[in-house]
């Protein structure tokens, strides 16, 4: 054996190592699986994405987004998915996937699809309020500003989060990762 073909052997195994590293980026589909039935239409792809709760630091708990993706029902789908957020306090966008399959079911044609629950909503560590009986008697009564108040500290004592981790312009954020 030659010098040099001794090299390009020693070579070739390193090149084609690297080669096979680089081809074994995550897609988005490694990051999701088949949708069980529970968790939406099961010819859908569902998952979760860790971000941190707090983006600014970068450290501490991690919260995972509920997504689910409705691939395009073309086999050459435009490659800019549209992406669906939930409106109304806490409602997440992934428990509706259903209805808006079918709703949508024109644009899915050459698009994909994706909702995503937005921090603090859905199932993406949602913040939810525990209302009581009587409070919910006590609705359709006038409600003086200290009793709100009230409320308001009542349930904010409840979470088991920092409410100013949780905010629009964080949810945007976690959105374009997601996007990314």
């Amino acid at each position: 054996m030659t010098v040099r073909a001794g090299v390009a052997a020693a070579i070739l195994p390193v090149l084609l190592g690297a080669c096979a590293v680089q081809s074994k980026q995550p897609t988005a589909l490694d990051r999701l699986h088949a949708c069980k039935n529970e968790e939406g239409p099961t010819d859908a792809y569902c998952g979760t994405y860790s971000v941190f709760e707090n983006r600014d630091t970068r450290q501490g708990r991690k919260i995972d987004l509920r997504i689910v993706l409705l691939p395009a029902l073309s086999n050459e789908p435009k490659p800019d998915p549209v992406f669906f957020l939930a409106g109304g306090p806490g409602q997440g966008a992934a428990e509706l996937a259903r209805p808006i399959k079918e709703i949508f079911r024109t644009l899915q044609t050459d698009r994909d699809i994706v909702l995503v629950d937005q921090r603090g909503t859905g199932k993406s560590h949602p913040l939810n309020c525990s209302v009581e009986d009587d409070t919910l008697a006590s609705l359709n009564e006038p409600e003086t500003s200290t009793l709100g108040l009230d409320r308001l500290k009542k349930c904010l004592s409840e979470y088991d989060a920092d409410p100013r981790l949780y905010t629009t312009t964080l949810a945007l954020e976690d959105l374009d990762d997601v996007r990314a």
